[in-house]
């Protein structure tokens, strides 16, 4: 009774909360401030750009944008949090530097509006790298609330039915999209590089092949036969070697590459991750080479790397970890 309760008053503080960022909208487009039209902001700074060079960037002025994910304090001084494709950047906006009136129409911006600031470039006397605010521009309205920020996002249904609103708030969710894309991007190089050709092979077949799995099927409505989704490549690649093309690949809709892509980076990311402790076992020297070009998702650097310790130690685990990149593919050598 009392979950109910519970979920009934969320329920009515969501549509509240919707009520009055539509009616904020609703006084933007009034007077003649909406946001909606907005169509373009020159940005010329990302938040990690920022951090990464402060010591030559400090006192410059830049151009930021993104999404406002904090407010802190109220009065003639406001901290907020801004987040953009590479991270999280804190802004300083203060009355006497924006003016009266852009801070009145600030303090009514919600969390998860998108925004763009103008400002230069400091550090707080906390130590924290900020843009202090010259200028703000509201670039989108959001009418729906995010997730609070201490639970966030936790339905897993709910994540994958808006999954817009879980690369918002959960950050790691969003390296996970980076990570995936640029093994992908790795091993189509890898592979190419040894002169093999990727090809697309049909999603939907006439017979069900996969051996003993299950197969999906559906209708083909214009010619009047049902259809089962693949659900292995074997078959139309072995064609392709028939026909003359002796080195080919498809990693479209591969699930088993997928699943090696996400096994693989959980396994190798983080002080307990396998090639971590391999480095760090045999040539602790590179420890920190590694971690670094795992968390900077650089593929191509591990595999340089691993290749370089096997040379020197001729220890097989080396090898045996990038054959493993290989041995997960549905590719076939001559």
């Amino acid at each position: 009774m009392a979950e109910e309760k519970n979920i009934q008053q969320t329920e009515q503080d969501l549509s509240e909360q919707r009520r009055v960022r539509r009616e904020k909208l609703a006084a933007l487009q009034a007077e003649g401030q909406d946001p909606f039209q907005q169509t373009r902001f020159d940005w010329d700074h990302t938040s990690a750009q920022i951090k990464d060079n402060y010591d030559a960037m400090e006192g410059q002025a830049v151009k930021v944008a993104g999404r406002l994910m904090s407010k802190r304090g109220m009065g003639k001084v406001s901290f907020c949090d801004l987040q953009d494709r590479d991270g999280r950047i804190q802004l300083f906006v203060k009355i006497d530097e924006v003016g009266a009136e852009a801070m009145a129409a600030f303090k009514k911006y919600d969390i998860g509006d998108i925004i763009g600031v103008e400002g230069e470039v400091f550090r707080t006397k906390m130590g924290e790298i900020s843009v202090r605010a010259k200028k703000i521009t509201l670039l989108s309205k959001s009418l729906l609330p995010l997730p609070e920020k201490f639970h966030g996002l936790q339905d897993k249904e709910l994540r994958f039915r808006q999954r817009y609103v879980d690369l918002m708030v959960n950050p790691d969710v969003k390296r996970n999209f980076i990570v995936r894309s640029q093994f992908i991007k790795f091993m189509r190089s890898y592979l190419d590089n040894m002169g093999y050709i990727e090809v697309e092979t049909p999603v939907l077949n006439t017979i069900a092949g996969g051996a003993a799995a299950r197969p999906f099927i559906t209708h083909h409505n214009t010619l009047d036969i049902d259809m089962y989704m693949r659900i292995a490549t074997e078959l139309p690649l072995k064609r392709l070697i028939v026909g003359g093309m002796e080195r080919v690949y498809d990693l479209t809709g591969d699930k088993k590459y997928y699943d090696y892509i996400k096994a693989f980076a959980d396994s190798a990311i983080g002080p307990n991750g396998e090639m971590y402790g391999i480095c760090h076992e045999y040539v602790p020297e590179h420890v920190d080479t590694v971690r670094n070009s795992l968390y900077t998702m650089d593929a191509k650097q591990c595999a340089i790397i691993l290749y370089r310790l096997y040379d020197e130690t001729g220890d097989v685990k080396y090898m045996n970890a990038i054959k493993s990149l290989s041995e997960s593919m549905y590719y076939y050598p001559t």
